[in-house]
């Protein structure tokens, strides 16, 4: 072998060293200070001291309570003698109770937390069979709300700022998501209806407006519901429709009907049809609209799909 080759056969040896070397150093286990660690660990236990002693102070709790509290918890957490660290506990007290007055609706633990809490205590969690998360608001419409859109975002950030005068930053917000979730899919299974339910003896209507009003049609009659029995899923293309009116003679509504569906000595089955399509416990029949050009079979069709699901598409 000569001497050029020799230097070739040297130089990709130390080439294959070098990345050797660098593959071991990169997947090698990074060793953590162990004073680095113990800092870090001592800042976190006094975040947490210093929060539970401000939820205990906006308790209106007296000092011992709030002493024998964060001692609970130092012992729960096997942080050594708590008798000795007097001290530390006179200065987490003070310090929460200067936080507390300058700022009484500060928030004390982690804004994700803080989101949760606001969560479970407005809104109830649940789930489709299919595990998509949803939540419905307890003061609100009796409608599920998706846990995986924008605007489940926007609706907490409002919350947060309504209790706690700030804003939420988006990492918090995606935090307590992703916690919601986990314990909405943890939940029950609900099935959602859409614009029409099965409820008892009778069906329940979606009036698809923002009171979440609804109208219960019974073999007595119908009524307007302020608020619907069952948890209804709406789409951006559901829209609402106006309620029915008292007094109104069926009779009379239904010819007026009739000069709306060029049907011909079918109406009356057509009428069935429709009514069938509000009844989702029921199978629906097929329904085939014919006739020559120009009859009103588009028409037709437009003006019972308005009645049945009305909505904003074309």
């Amino acid at each position: 072998m000569g001497l050029n080759e020799g230097r070739d056969v040297i130089a990709d040896q130390v080439a294959v060293n070098v990345l050797c070397n660098k593959w071991l150093r990169k997947d090698a286990p990074k060793r953590a200070s162990p004073a680095g660690s113990r800092r870090k660990r001592n800042s976190e236990d006094s975040a947490a001291d210093f929060a539970l002693a401000c939820d205990l102070v906006r308790e209106n709790m007296p000092r011992e309570e709030i002493e024998a509290g964060i001692r609970e918890k130092m012992v729960a957490e096997g942080r050594g003698d708590t008798a000795a660290r007097a001290d530390y506990l006179i200065r987490t007290i003070n310090s929460a109770k200067r936080a507390v007055e300058a700022d009484p609706k500060r928030p004390s633990m982690k804004a994700a937390n803080k989101i949760i809490a606001i969560e479970l205590e407005r809104f109830e969690l649940g789930c489709t069979p299919k595990r998509g998360p949803f939540a419905v608001d307890k003061l609100g419409p009796n409608v599920a709300i998706p846990l995986d859109t924008e605007a489940v975002k926007d609706l907490l950030s409002d919350l947060y700022f309504d209790a706690y005068d700030g804003a939420a930053g988006s990492s918090a917000i995606a935090e307590a998501l992703s916690v919601l979730r986990g314990k909405a899919r943890r939940s029950q299974s609900t099935k959602l209806a859409v614009r029409y339910a099965r409820h008892g003896s009778g069906v329940v209507a979606d009036l698809g407006g923002v009171d979440g009003r609804a109208v219960m049609i019974e073999p007595t009659g119908w009524r307007i519901l302020e608020r619907s029995p069952v948890i209804f899923s709406r789409s951006k293309l559901i829209i609402e429709v106006h309620p029915p009116s008292e007094g109104i003679d069926i009779g009379k509504g239904l010819l007026e009907l009739r000069t709306l569906l060029n049907a011909g000595d079918n109406f009356d089955l057509l009428v069935g049809w429709i009514a069938c399509g509000m009844c989702p416990h029921l199978n629906d029949p097929i329904l085939k609209i014919t006739g020559n050009q120009g009859k009103g079979k588009s028409t037709t069709a437009k003006t019972i799909v308005g009645i049945l699901a009305a909505s904003s598409a074309p």
